[in-house]
């Protein structure tokens, strides 16, 4: 429990010897025996480890596969660190994001696009020369979507840099003192602006931040304005936060009368067209598989982009869904254990015993035990089970059947005409307004018999993630770890204390803090619906 409490709320390993701490210890229990540094260092590595061993045996069993981010910090000791981030969809359909790996990098700590591209392009070559990639790795490597929108935002803003600058230098001016702050609220008064949120101060090199700053400011110009404070100006700056409306955005303002829009038009669209053309498989193949959704938002999304190209882009999603698609029919489940197809029984969840498997059929006059013979399928019987001679007979019968049976189904589907892709986009939609909070995990895992192989697609691309985020906000634990009170922690007890707080708590916490930090009470982000209403609207 000691060593919980020290992972999770980021108490230094002498905690455990602070007087006060003892104190109440020893008033709640007079027989209490006390531990030092060392031991609480020692009994959070053992934790470590027990996590680590779990988490080995969890990704052995993975029914997909596994993607991976990664990302480079320098901590407050200048010293480089890289997480590598695995995201997965496990037995149950939850998706999971976990650290695999957060080590000391030696200098130079150099992360660019070039280097990356050179990393990846070498781990595709590794990973295809065991024939391990689907479609020839075309989908192997995406890159992050929140880099690549904070560099299409920075070149647009660099545009009105000067003008950001006087705003950044306005709010300083206000809150650099009690007596100014009071002046400022006078002024706000004095207009009649009844909003209560605040100025609010940017980080530069986060885009949104801007954007939070810039809306703060716009909505208390007239309180500048009678505040009288020299050299301020407020221009007005629009930011478009949802990524599939940023292109719509930049060529309804590419002839803008506003010539300092047209001048940031030119490389922003630069930077969305390389990115998209990148991506768009990636994200189109992803909402197909939304049973809400289907092939209607790429048609959407596809037209408002670029009405002429539009039909050649569906055609062109049409045609590499199935290529896709007959990647994960070729590998049946006698061939590979990454991608074992619906009837073993890792999409049941554990409550439901072994309904929606072939656990407990009996269709071939013997039980198929999935924990067994068929789980167990493509390795020798004898490495992890002794069977008796009459025993192995039966158990080989078993897989023969099975084997017929599947090849029976198989050629039963091709007679219809029908894969299960086809069936699936054939039929239609779930309504939208019926089912707004739709888990589409779990209706993947629900139907997961129904399609087959089609839920293993789904699977391997719903998880796969757009930005590196969840690898960041390791840094945000980083941070915590590695402050500047705790800045002679050897890199071995950093990297332990952040496995275990991301393994023991998630990211989740402290993504929830920065966001309140970004996000006042009275504000939240909009959702998918009503955005897509405003576009519809417009």
């Amino acid at each position: 429990m000691i060593a919980k409490c020290i992972i999770q709320h980021d108490l230094p390993f002498a905690y455990v010897e602070y007087e006060r701490v003892r104190s109440i210890w020893k008033y709640l229990n007079e027989d209490v025996k006390f531990i030092s540094r060392n031991t609480s260092a020692a009994d959070v590595y053992k934790f470590y480890e027990n996590e680590a061993e779990n988490l080995k045996r969890e990704l052995v069993n993975l029914p997909g596969r596994i993607s991976l981010t990664s990302d480079l910090w320098s901590a407050i000791t200048q010293e480089g660190y890289m997480c590598l981030t695995a995201h997965y969809i496990d037995k149950n359909w939850k998706l999971n994001n976990k650290i695999l790996a957060f080590c000391a990098v030696p200098s130079p700590h150099t992360d660019n696009a070039t280097n990356n591209d050179t990393m990846q392009e070498m781990v595709k070559n590794q990973l295809m020369l065991r024939n391990d990639l689907l479609c020839g790795g075309e989908y192997f490597h995406v890159r992050c979507a929140a880099h690549v929108l904070n560099v299409i935002v920075q070149d647009g803003l660099a545009v009105i840099g000067d003008s950001l600058d006087q705003i950044r230098e306005s709010i300083k001016y206000v809150q650099r003192s009690e007596r100014r702050e009071i002046l400022f609220a006078k002024c706000v008064e004095s207009v009649g602006i009844k909003h209560k949120a605040g100025l609010l101060l940017d980080v530069k090199t986060i885009w949104n931040s801007t954007y939070k700053m810039l809306d703060r400011a716009l909505k208390y110009r007239a309180a500048f304005a009678n505040l009288k404070v020299p050299h301020i100006q407020l221009p007005t700056c629009t930011s478009c936060m949802q990524v599939w409306k940023i292109n719509n955005w930049l060529t309804v303002n590419e002839f803008s009368d506003d010539e300092v829009i047209r001048i940031m038009i030119v490389p922003m669209k630069e930077k969305f067209d390389k990115y998209w053309e990148e991506v768009s498989d990636i994200f189109a193949m992803t909402t197909v598989l939304d049973p809400r959704l289907k092939l209607t938002l790429a048609n959407y999304c596809f037209g408002k982009l670029d009405k002429s190209s539009c039909q050649q882009k569906i055609e062109q999603l049409k045609s590499k869904l199935p290529t896709l698609f007959e990647s994960y029919e070729n590998k049946s489940v006698f061939a590979s254990h990454s991608t074992k197809t619906h009837e073993t029984d890792y999409q049941r969840d554990d409550n439901e015993g072994k309904r929606g498997s072939f656990s407990n059929y009996d269709v071939f006059g013997f039980e198929v035990s999935s924990s067994s013979c068929f789980k167990n399928c493509r390795f020798c019987f004898f490495r992890n089970y002794r069977f008796s001679r009459s025993g192995l007979m039966s158990k080989i019968l078993v897989l023969k059947k099975l084997q017929d049976f599947l090849a029976f189904r198989k050629e039963t589907v091709v007679a219809s005409g029908k894969t299960s892709l086809q069936m699936y986009l054939d039929e239609s939609a779930i309504d939208m307004k019926n089912f707004e909070s739709l888990d589409i995990l779990k209706y993947w895992k629900d139907n997961s018999q129904r399609y087959g192989e089609l839920a293993s697609m789904a699977c391997d691309l719903l998880s796969i993630p757009i930005t590196t985020v969840a690898s960041e906000s390791s840094f945000s634990i980083g941070t915590r770890v590695l402050s500047k009170y705790r800045s002679c922690l050897l890199p071995k007890n950093v990297q332990t204390l952040i496995y275990s707080r991301n393994w023991l708590k998630g990211f989740e916490a402290y993504e929830n803090e920065e966001e309140k930090e970004l996000i006042g009470e009275d504000e939240a982000l909009p959702y998918f619906q009503s955005i897509v209403d405003d576009e519809e609207t417009a």
